[in-house]
């Protein structure tokens, strides 16, 4: 239909990671045993080297366009609802750097908080940073960046 977030088509093509990913780490194998983690539990959307949802989600972050972001927040939502074990205070998307923000038009993980917010009424809270790019940081640089913003 015109108005569905996603054809029929591209939505049977959609592997879930929920059913796949292990809770505490995210991970499809688990590395609960090698690291701790400073969060309470992981929910994923979908599988990203699979095309259509590459596909989609490049256009999230390049070109803004929101439908795998409503589409995976309504599907994490449902996760989350039947799970029902733990009811977060808020949701924190993750911060995206001021000047990747201007450039980009916009931050895919507060869009996506946002939808998720919705769908599930929980406050969405945002926190800006103006220059920490996590990606190329070990895991103690980013939870020392996660202590300070």
């Amino acid at each position: 239909m015109w108005n569905e977030l996603c054809c029929a088509d591209c939505r049977n093509t959609l592997v879930s990671a929920n059913d796949v990913i292990c809770r505490k780490c995210g991970q499809d194998k688990c590395r609960c045993n090698k690291e701790s983690y400073t969060f309470d539990m992981v929910y994923g959307s979908y599988f990203f080297n699979e095309k259509p949802v590459a596909d989609a989600v490049y256009r999230f972050k390049h070109e803004g366009e929101r439908n795998i972001a409503e589409l995976s927040a309504a599907d994490i939502a449902e996760y989350i609802k039947v799970d029902n074990t733990t009811i977060p205070d808020f949701i924190v998307p993750v911060p995206m750097g001021r000047r990747k923000q201007i450039s980009r038009g916009h931050n895919q993980a507060e869009l996506f908080g946002k939808s998720l917010s919705k769908v599930l009424g929980y406050r969405c809270v945002g926190i800006y940073c103006s220059s920490m790019i996590q990606r190329t940081n070990n895991i103690n640089t980013r939870k020392r960046n996660a202590r300070n913003v």
